[in-house]
């Protein structure tokens, strides 16, 4: 697992530069599912400290992106690198709520 970490560093420090949110990375993860179909289970697993409020993004669009994983049978896993005295912002803790109810996401804590 460290090894990864050094790769993952290394490719950051390459790709560096541009603001994402973790809805960004679900959105990317799950425009590759529908366009490259994979003969394996599918599962995304976002690591992230979620300390960046999302952009606002709608009930109609959210529904969507929830609808697409759970057809696709996508499994979400949303990793907290942030101890639990850093709770993400509220519109955060929304939509993570939202995709724990409906596409049955599982949010955890690396620090646990």
């Amino acid at each position: 697992p460290s090894q990864l970490l050094r790769v993952l560093e290394s490719e950051a420090a390459e790709c560096g530069g541009g603001k994402s949110d973790f809805m960004d990375a679900l959105l990317v993860a799950f425009d590759m599912l529908t366009k490259e179909p994979l003969p394996a289970r599918n599962k995304v697993v976002v690591v992230s400290d979620f300390a960046s409020a999302i952009k606002e993004v709608d009930e109609e669009f959210l529904g969507h992106v929830v609808g697409g994983l759970v057809d696709k049978s996508c499994k979400v896993e949303l990793v907290s690198v942030a101890g639990p005295s850093q709770p993400p912002p509220e519109v955060n803790s929304q939509v993570m709520n939202h995709l724990k109810r409906e596409a049955g996401a599982s949010v955890d804590c690396a620090a646990d």
